[in-house]
């Protein structure tokens, strides 16, 4: 504690130009500049889960509304501080009072944090794996020593890892930023500007045949991953798809011959709209061919990314009904 920690974790273990020049390329694109590379860091408030206790009072300071369990959270309500002390903060931006969903600068702004954050993920999963401590709840009688244990395995993972390189295709995700990092959803501002979410319209239901959707550009799933800025989304559609092929699924999608629209519905506590502007006439590079999309969720009005909602229909539609074989997630509801 006395020699490793202060070695390797802390302020005092590097210097600035040593941050400066492990700043991943994307990071670097999207809140810095090549003239005056700034030193970016990134903090998350990562949860360690606790066992339930008989200290009630000590239950009730540590159950979370948010993960509604109880759980030993780093650090929070640290903007007001690290403002004060002259750093510039990024963080995903929540919805005003009256909003229901975020306009398009501001789901963009979220994207450029969550784009950066996956390496956050990353040296999660090196806690989990490396130290079997962190794989399981962590025990009552131990948590006095929590943050030191937490110090202790950091260090070790800085001592002995290599750090974190950039991803293979992050100089074409870099140049996907900059064309949309200010473009505005003027499919979005359509929808809004004729209340589409709100008028009936005759739909057909999509079994991959319709003559409306026989032009749909075809990706391939590096195009994709490319599309979102990473792979979550995409994995993410693979879900939904589960819920689409399911013969008592309640997620189904629908095209709209009038709007030459495809509508993405998720019947439930939400529902949600989905709206794709797509070339009919291909051209060389098929993911140029998705124009516009727009979707009635929180983040849907962003165009740098999409959401999983949009990503679900494109996938399904550009990719996945292209396949010869496609299998569907873990089919574990058959057990209910």
């Amino acid at each position: 504690m006395h020699y490793l920690v202060p070695n390797y974790i802390g302020p005092s273990h590097i210097n600035h130009t040593d941050i400066v020049n492990r700043n991943l390329s994307i990071s670097n694109a999207v809140f810095g500049n090549e003239q005056n590379r700034p030193a970016i860091a990134i903090f998350d408030g990562t949860y360690a889960y606790l066992q339930k206790s008989s200290n009630y009072l000590f239950q009730k300071k540590t159950y979370s509304l948010h993960k509604y369990d109880n759980c030993f959270v780093g650090f929070r309500d640290a903007i007001p501080l690290l403002q004060r002390l002259g750093y510039q903060i990024h963080k995903p931006e929540s919805l005003d009072h009256g909003q229901t969903q975020l306009n398009t600068e501001q789901a963009n702004k979220s994207r450029k944090v969550t784009l950066c954050r996956w390496v956050v993920e990353v040296v999660n999963g090196r806690f989990k794996r490396d130290f079997k401590l962190f794989r399981q709840r962590f025990f009552n009688f131990a948590t006095p020593h929590l943050m030191e244990d937490f110090k202790i395995a950091a260090a070790w993972i800085n001592k002995y890892h290599i750090p974190i390189e950039d991803s293979p295709n992050s100089d074409e995700i870099i140049q996907r930023v900059v064309r949309f990092m200010d473009q505005p959803n003027s499919l979005g501002i359509f929808v809004r500007e004729n209340n589409l979410n709100r008028q009936r319209s005759m739909s057909l239901r999509v079994d991959g045949n319709l003559p409306q959707l026989e032009h749909f550009p075809i990706l391939d799933y590096s195009q994709l991953i490319l599309m979102a800025l990473g792979p979550y989304q995409v994995k993410r559609a693979r879900s939904y798809y589960g819920e689409h092929i399911r013969a008592n699924g309640i997620y189904n999608i629908e095209v709209c011959p009038d709007l030459e629209r495809a509508k993405s519905r998720h019947i439930g506590q939400k529902r949600y709209y989905v709206y794709i502007l797509y070339e009919t006439e291909p051209t060389i590079n098929h993911l140029d061919d998705i124009l516009s999309y727009y979707c009635s969720c929180i983040v849907g009005n962003r165009t740098l990314g999409c959401c999983c909602h949009v990503m679900t229909v494109i996938w399904y539609l550009g990719w996945a009904k292209h396949q010869n074989t496609l299998s569907s997630p873990a089919s574990i509801n058959k057990i209910y």
